[in-house]
């Protein structure tokens, strides 16, 4: 028998920056090891939409800052310029020296409760 509500190991819940940054991160692990992920701004605020439909570009646009500057993202782009340029084109999003260790920290608090089997006696 499974008991729910009260028996189960009770995690911390993921608030919204995290989870729009577990999403980036999860690109970029999962994109190619040389070149990381194609996007742009427009096309990953859209995919972020199917999780927070009032999702506005300047939130993904703070989470990848967030993100690079905790060394945890690498923002790739062609030529020169600042964040505004970059941001307004295509750019990759790759991984960077403390990206794994914060993914891993994500997902664990994305996982599903688990539970315990109880002995019905």
């Amino acid at each position: 028998m499974l008991v729910g509500h009260k028996s189960a190991t009770l995690k911390p819940m993921m608030n919204r920056e995290q989870r729009i940054e577990y999403e980036i991160l999860d690109c970029a692990f999962n994109a190619d090891r040389v070149s990381g992920h194609v996007t742009d701004t427009e096309t990953f605020t859209e995919q972020l939409r199917g999780l927070f439909p009032d999702i506005r570009p300047e939130e993904f646009i703070a989470a990848c800052k967030r993100l690079v500057e905790a060394n945890r993202l690498d923002v790739q782009y062609r030529g020169y310029g600042d964040e505004r340029t970059v941001f307004a084109g295509r750019f990759y999003l790759a991984c960077a020296p403390l990206s794994h260790s914060y993914f891993e920290e994500l997902r664990r608090l994305i996982e599903v409760p688990t539970y315990r089997k109880v002995d019905p006696r």
